[in-house]
């Protein structure tokens, strides 16, 4: 990123060299706020075709970008005291910008064809402008390796308005998407691994195809690190002869032709993309006994939709530790909400989406099947004293001791072709019965009447060995 300032008192120029999108918009806003009355925007680098959006550091700056800064309040106000104003901006007429908003007029006739010192001018930018070659803008590493991830990690890069990230666990690395940047923010990371193990293209847009088609590029040219182990995308069309006709200026860049170069770099890599459709059995992406296992669940695009690209999917890492959680990661691409919500549906019966915090403790209980107690016979209750029994309709007698009835003995079970047994049990409760109403009868002893006893037996002895003697 390079400002080149130079002003008079009858003009004021800056001229920024590759910016981002945070800077272009101060400066313009800051154009906006001054108290001259003409207002030129010239962009002399590249576009994306078909859209128009002019491709900055970290970003596009579209036409609707253009029209919400002029709406901003302060700009408002300052155009309100300047009784003639113009604004005149010269770039592709593509996409919305055929169509500039009002008080816009887009590329005018030019009045005068050159102007002293603008040659000074040329000959200073040709200097600055530079375009590095891929080697040198990516550079390999000497100092090669692995991470031994303690438990699922995602690291996030800086794509500037694209998406960009890696997913890793011990033995397994996945990067998604490519940021926009031509020169991948990943790169930095990357190039000290050994090995890649999946790719992941969740879409191709002008904010994601920069970033993939540099890697693809540079693999191509020669044999560097990360290697790439698998690439899952969803393939690209070819353009047709219009889109070819009109991505013929050499400012405009085609995000078709960029998803056709990384397709092609993939295939001098040895590797063939896979597509990803909707489904309900998960793709395992890694598993390593006592360690865990990755799945991919893919909700969309369906598989009778050919026109969608756009790849939406669901990362499970199931580890084998039973107290470790149970890692859930949502990656949508451009998926819609309702898209979104419409595959979740179709996985509505996996237990790890039943619960915000999933273990394999939990997702086993989730899983538990219902037990169905056994009916207790009527026959095998012993009655309550005092109750009435709604089978007979009678009422049977209180007891007339407040003793609590014996727990009933564990018994085999009665068979209904053995009468005689059924009988003989039911006579020895009678005489237990008898025998316990017998003893309750006697009347009980008192403590002098156990002594007299003993005392009496005593007698008898003493007097049964004198007869003895």
């Amino acid at each position: 990123e390079l400002l080149i300032q130079h002003s008079t008192e009858s003009l004021a120029l800056e001229v920024l060299l590759n910016p981002e999108v945070s800077t272009f918009r101060q400066c313009f806003q800051n154009m906006m706020l001054s108290g001259t009355t003409h207002k030129h925007v010239i962009h002399a680098g590249y576009a994306f075709g078909g859209s128009g959006d002019w491709i900055l550091r970290d970003g596009v700056f579209s036409c609707h970008d253009l029209e919400s800064a002029l709406h901003d309040p302060e700009v408002e106000q300052a155009l309100r005291k300047q009784r003639f104003h113009t604004l005149h901006v010269h770039c592709s007429p593509e996409g919305s910008w055929r169509q500039p908003p009002v008080g816009v007029s887009l590329n005018p006739p030019d009045i005068v064809d050159q102007l002293a010192g603008s040659n000074h001018l040329l000959s200073c930018l040709d200097t600055v402008l530079t375009s590095p070659p891929l080697t040198s803008l990516l550079p390999s590493s000497s100092v090669v390796g692995n991470i031994r991830f303690r438990r699922p990690t995602m690291y996030v890069f800086p794509g500037g308005q694209g998406d960009c990230a890696l997913f890793g666990v011990t033995g397994f690395t996945l990067l998604v998407d490519g940021g926009f940047a031509r020169k991948p923010c990943f790169w930095e990371f990357v190039r000290h691994l050994d090995r890649l193990d999946s790719v992941l293209v969740t879409r191709f847009n002008q904010f994601n195809s920069c970033g993939l088609t540099a890697l693809a590029q540079r693999k191509a040219l020669e044999r560097v690190y990360p290697q790439v182990g698998h690439v899952f995308c969803n393939a690209v069309k070819s353009p047709s002869d219009e889109e070819l006709q009109k991505d013929r200026d050499q400012l405009l860049v085609s995000v078709v032709a960029q998803g056709l170069e990384f397709l092609q770099g993939v295939r001098e890599m040895g590797l063939a993309p896979q597509a990803c459709r909707q489904d309900q059995h998960p793709l395992t992406l890694y598993h390593k006994v006592g360690h865990g296992t990755l799945e991919m669940y893919v909700l969309s695009p369906g598989r009778a939709n050919d026109e969608d690209s756009s790849v939406c999917v669901l990362l499970v890492w199931r580890p084998a530790k039973v107290s470790e959680p149970v890692t859930r990661i949502l990656l949508p691409g451009s998926a819609t909400q309702s898209v979104i919500f419409e595959g979740l549906k179709k996985l509505s019966h996996l237990s790890v989406l039943k619960s915000r915090a999933v273990t394999a403790e939990t997702r086993i209980g989730l899983k538990k099947p219902k037990v169905q107690e056994k009916p207790v016979r009527a026959a095998s209750v012993p009655p309550r004293p005092g109750v009435a029994r709604r089978a007979t309709g009678k009422v049977e007698s209180p007891s007339p001791s407040p003793t609590p009835p014996e727990k009933p003995k564990a018994t085999s079970k009665v068979k209904a072709n053995k009468p005689v047994e059924h009988i003989a049990k039911r006579q020895a409760e009678e005489q237990k019965k008898a025998a316990h109403k017998a003893a309750k009868k006697e009347p009980k002893k008192t403590v002098i009447d156990k002594i007299a006893e003993q005392v009496d037996e005593k007698k008898e002895d003493k007097l049964s060995v004198k007869d003895e003697t």
